[in-house]
């Protein structure tokens, strides 16, 4: 299956009130798609950086999807000696490709 994402380098950048903005990092804040991180609770630091946090996951997503299938091509040519692992990496890919 085809990924229908938007291909990486995605980024992450501040917006007004502790939220983040993922975009690829072509795009002009003003144009383009990206999305939101909304930090809910903007009276503690653990919140802000909280939500700092997981907009850094979600930019690194196209990197760590293509280092996932690499991994998982490798991993295919010996299926026999990381099994557990290799199961893992296709329901990743899978998860992140709209799969079950």
């Amino acid at each position: 299956m085809a990924s229908l994402h938007t291909p990486g380098p995605w980024i992450f950048f501040s917006m007004p009130g502790g939220n983040w903005g993922i975009r690829h990092q072509s795009e002009h804040r003003s144009g383009g798609m990206h999305a939101d991180v909304n930090c809910l609770n903007r009276h503690t630091v653990e919140a802000i950086d909280a939500a700092r946090a997981n907009a850094q996951l979600i930019a690194a997503a196209p990197d760590m999807l293509a280092a996932i299938i690499e991994a998982e091509w490798w991993m295919a040519q010996d299926p026999t000696r990381y099994p557990g692992t290799l199961i893992k990496l296709r329901n990743a890919i899978a998860k992140a490709e709209g799969g079950s």
